[in-house]
C-alpha cells in the first residue's frame, strides 16, 4: 500500500504458526470428537507489534469453529505470496493492500458475493468507499478489514513551548506553511536546523489531497503540465524547503533516532500528515503531549478532500476450502475480529461499530477525525487501473530526482508526461 509513501513495515521471514497441525497447510486432521478438521492457510503482513492480536483473533475464531484450523503467517511480503501463487501454493487466505486489481484479472481471486448472501452478511456494517474499491463489475472480491484516513498529528509541547496556536480544524495548506516555517529553526545555536515544523509531504499524495488530477487512464491522457499542478508542486517545493527536514537531515534523523516517524516520536518534528495505521506508534507516546487535527482545505478547490488506502482479506480463487475459508473471513473482518483488530490501533477497523467504539478508546478526543474523514472519503491514493503502479515507478523517480538532486521542474514534468505517453502506447 501506498502509505503515506510508505507500506508497511514487512519482517521478512518473521512467522508465527498456530499449532503444530498449522505446519500441515491445507491438510485434514482431526477434531474433538474425530470429525475432520480442516487447516487453512493465512498469511498477513503484519509485523511484530500486531502479532499478539492477530493471533487473538485466529484462536477466537477456532474455538467457535473447532472443525477449522488456522495455520497463520506473519510478517509475509506481497512478493511471497505473489512467489507462492506462481507455484500454485497460494495461501487460502491472505491480507493484500494498495488494490486488488492485479490479482483480480490474473484470476486469482474468489469472488464472495455467494457466500455474503449465503452466510448473511451486511454490508452495510463496512465504510462504502472499501466495498466500492473492491467490487468489479458488480462482484466483490476482498473483505474490507482496515481503512487508512489522513489527518494531522502534532505534537503540543512544541507548540506551547514556541507560545503558538494549536492549528484549528478548518485551516489551510497557506496555514500549515506559515506554522511548519515558524517552527523550523536551529535551537542549540551550532548553526544547523534540528527543529522542523512537518514532516516531508510526498508529490503524489499532495496533489490527491489537493483534488487535482494528474492522470486519466481511462482515456490514457496525462494532465501534469498544467498551470495548477505546476503551482501546487512549487508551493509543496517551497514548504519541503523551508518546513520540513532536508536529505542530508533525514539522514542524521535517520542515524541518531531510527528514521521513518521516529523524528516525530522524538519530538524532532511538530507535525506530521498521517494515515490512520501510524496509530499504532503514536498510542503509545509517553514523553510529550499530542493530538489531532484534520488535513487542512484543498488549494485548489477550498474544499476538504479525503483521501484513503486500504487493506483487506482476500481468498484464493484456488483453495480446496472456499466455505470454510469465508468463514474465517467473515469472523476476522466482522464485530468479534474488528473488536480485537482495533485495540491494535493499526488502521480503522472497516467495521463501522468497531471503528465507532473500541478504536476510539485510550486516544486523544480528536482522533475522530479520522472517522469523520472515514465516512465520506471515496478517493483512494491508489488507482484501480492496471498501469497505475508502472506510472507510479516513473512518476516517483522523476520526483525523487527533483527533490534529491535539485533538478528543474520543467525537466521533472517533461519526462514524467514522456515516459507516461510510452507506457499508454505500449499497453494498447
Amino acid at each position: 500500500m501506498q502509505r503515506y509513501n510508505k507500506l508497511f513495515v514487512l519482517f521478512f521471514g518473521f512467522t508465527a504458526m498456530l499449532g503444530l497441525s498449522g505446519m500441515l497447510g491445507g491438510c485434514g486432521s482431526k477434531a474433538a470428537g474425530g470429525k475432520k478438521q480442516v487447516v487453512l492457510r493465512y498469511s498477513n503482513a503484519e509485523g511484530a507489534n500486531q502479532i499478539k492480536n492477530m493471533q487473538e483473533i485466529c484462536r477466537a475464531f477456532e474455538a467457535e469453529n473447532p472443525d477449522i484450523k488456522i495455520a497463520a503467517t506473519f510478517g509475509t511480503s506481497k512478493q511471497k505470496i505473489l512467489i507462492e501463487s506462481a507455484a500454485e501454493t497460494p495461501p487460502d487466505i491472505f491480507m493484500w493492500w494498495s488494490g486488488i486489481t492485479d490479482l483480480k484479472i490474473r484470476g486469482a481471486l474468489l469472488e464472495l458475493d455467494e457466500y455474503i448472501k449465503k452466510h448473511n452478511v451486511n454490508m452495510g456494517d463496512y465504510y462504502k468507499g472499501m466495498i466500492d474499491f473492491y467490487t468489479y463489475d458488480g462482484k466483490l472480491y476482498g473483505m474490507p478489514l482496515q481503512l487508512n484516513t489522513y489527518v494531522v498529528v502534532y505534537n503540543k509541547d512544541v507548540f506551547d513551548r514556541e507560545k503558538m496556536a494549536y492549528p484549528k480544524p478548518d485551516w489551510t495548506w497557506q496555514d500549515y506553511y506559515d506554522i511548519s516555517k515558524k517552527l523550523t529553526k536551529d535551537t542549540n545555536g551550532d548553526g544547523r536546523r534540528d527543529q522542523f515544523g512537518s514532516m516531508y509531504i510526498g508529490a503524489k499524495v499532495f496533489l490527491d489531497m489537493n483534488n487535482w488530477p494528474i492522470i486519466d487512464f481511462k482515456a490514457k491522457k496525462i494532465m501534469l503540465d498544467t498551470k495548477t499542478n505546476r503551482s501546487v508542486i512549487e508551493f509543496l517545493t517551497k514548504l519541503r524547503n523551508e518546513g520540513c527536514p532536508t536529505r542530508a537531515e533525514s539522514a542524521a534523523f535517520a542515524t541518531s533516532s531510527g528514521g521513518g516517524l521516529q523524528p516525530f516520536l522524538t519530538g524532532k518534528v511538530a507535525m506530521t500528515p498521517s494515515a490512520a495505521w501510524t496509530l499504532s506508534s503514536y498510542a503509545h507516546i509517553k514523553n510529550f503531549k499530542w493530538d489531532i487535527v484534520p488535513m487542512p482545505k484543498s488549494m485548489v478547490t477550498g474544499k476538504k478532500m479525503e483521501v484513503f488506502d486500504e487493506a483487506c482479506l482476500v481468498i484464493s480463487a484456488k483453495t480446496k476450502y472456499p466455505d470454510e475459508a469465508f468463514r474465517f473471513v467473515k469472523f476476522y473482518c466482522g464485530e468479534k475480529g474488528m473488536k480485537i483488530f482495533a485495540a491494535g490501533k493499526n488502521g480503522i477497523p472497516a467495521y463501522k461499530k468497531a471503528a465507532q467504539t473500541d478504536f476510539l478508546v485510550g486516544l486523544p478526543e480528536h482522533a475522530k477525525y479520522f472517522l469523520d474523514a472515514a465516512d465520506i472519503t471515496r478517493i483512494s491514493l491508489n488507482d484501480r487501473d492496471p498501469l497505475y503502479l508502472r506510472f507510479m515507478e516513473k512518476f516517483n523517480k522523476y520526483f525523487d530526482l527533483y527533490f534529491m538532486d535539485n533538478r528543474s521542474l520543467d525537466e521533472t514534468i517533461k519526462n514524467t508526461v514522456r515516459d507516461t505517453e510510452i507506457l499508454f502506447k505500449e499497453s494498447k
